[in-house]
């Protein structure tokens, strides 16, 4: 599919090379745009390398490979700037929404190369259950080394890893990231663990916290190499409560036993 041209203009739904804009909108974070003839900054910048098949590029299939996927995540992929991305895709069939043209607005800053392809095509490239008509092709992320992982921070508080089994909801996944940036004794989360996760000496231990996906739970070879499997005790008719949630819950009590113990709030 050949890149969107200089003088393209966009149709009922996205027409050829993006979605349509939705005039009515403003950026996530609160920069209002909306003018609906606006230049598009980045025109005549598209490349033309071919749409990848999916057995291309997935940097070896492991966590930080070159496709991203979901609308949240391909935004934030863009608005961190921390690795060159390629291409956006956009399936064929997207109604316009504020989120994207948000991605479409950043694309063009950073004259990404933008694709619209049709619906077959995309779920042919997808690899999750929730790309949401919208995936990036970026660098891979660099590898990092466990010995790095495990170092104090440099005030000497130990170490606290988030570790995430077999979770690929986008949702899920952005939810607990951005949870885990405020703060090694494996500890697996799950409601049926036979300790209270707020009785747990975490003040002052190095911890690794390790969440599985929803359903299924930790996997059993994950489960089998934790030190302790813990619970969140709840005291309703509800059984647990969903990753991300138990995920917020549980670093906010580490966050808040550190905090306690150094003397800070």
């Amino acid at each position: 599919m050949s890149a969107r041209g200089r003088n393209s203009k966009p149709q009922s739904k996205g027409g050829r090379g993006r979605p349509a804009k939705n005039t009515a909108k403003g950026r996530g974070k609160g920069q209002g745009k909306g003018q609906p003839n606006r230049p598009r900054r980045g025109d005549g910048q598209r490349g033309t390398t071919p749409i990848r098949t999916p057995d291309e590029g997935r940097g070896g299939g492991h966590l930080g490979g070159d496709q991203v996927e979901g609308r949240h995540a391909v935004r934030e992929l863009l608005m961190a700037g921390t690795r060159r991305t390629r291409e956006v895709i956009f399936a064929g069939d997207l109604d316009p929404a504020p989120i994207l043209d948000d991605i479409i607005d950043l694309a063009d800053e950073q004259k990404v190369t933008i694709r619209e392809i049709s619906r077959s095509k995309f779920e042919s490239m997808t690899r999750t259950d929730g790309s949401q008509g919208v995936l990036a092709m970026a660098q891979p992320l660099r590898p990092t080394p466990i010995e790095d992982l495990l170092e104090p921070e440099r005030d000497g508080t130990p170490p606290f890893l988030l570790l995430l089994d077999g979770i690929t909801d986008p949702g899920n996944l952005g939810a607990i990231l951005r949870t885990a940036q405020c703060g090694i004794w494996t500890v697996g989360l799950d409601a049926g663990g036979e300790r209270s996760i707020f009785d747990l000496p975490v003040a002052d231990e190095p911890v690794a916290l390790v969440l599985g996906a929803e359903g299924p739970g930790l996997s059993r070879l994950v489960r089998e190499r934790c030190d302790t499997i813990a619970s969140i005790p709840m005291a309703g008719v509800l059984d647990s409560l969903n990753v991300s949630n138990a995920a917020a819950v549980s670093v906010y009590e580490i966050t808040r036993r550190r905090a306690e113990a150094s003397g800070g709030t």
